[in-house]
């Protein structure tokens, strides 16, 4: 697959090496697979690995992700590419954005 020059993949990342590449991040976006989100109550290990690491998160809706994090505290919720948008403009570029969802997320 091609991907864009400002796109780098990586393989898998050991779990020694999550936090270095999470909190290298403003946010973690996590896209739940259609199959996955239709079936409700399945998050991705991302979502934990990167609240783990105190990396606020902006995630697809999903029934049940409620359950899991609370949106609006623990995790941002984006329908759509504008909503994402909105969401990494209107959050301030300072460290006081991870005490905002990613800590609470954390804890």
């Amino acid at each position: 697959m091609d991907w864009p020059d400002n796109v780098a993949r990586l393989g898998h990342l050991l779990p020694e090496h999550h936090c270095e590449f999470y909190n290298q991040q403003r946010f973690a976006l996590s896209v739940t697979r259609t199959d996955m989100a239709r079936l409700g109550y399945s998050p991705n290990v991302r979502l934990f690995e990167a609240a783990a690491c105190a990396t606020p998160i902006i995630s697809d809706a999903w029934t049940g992700l409620e359950s899991f994090l609370e949106p609006d505290r623990e995790i941002f919720v984006a329908e759509s590419a504008h909503e994402v948008l909105h969401t990494l403009r209107s959050v301030p570029r300072t460290n006081a954005w991870r005490s905002v969802s990613g800590r609470a997320a954390a804890s």
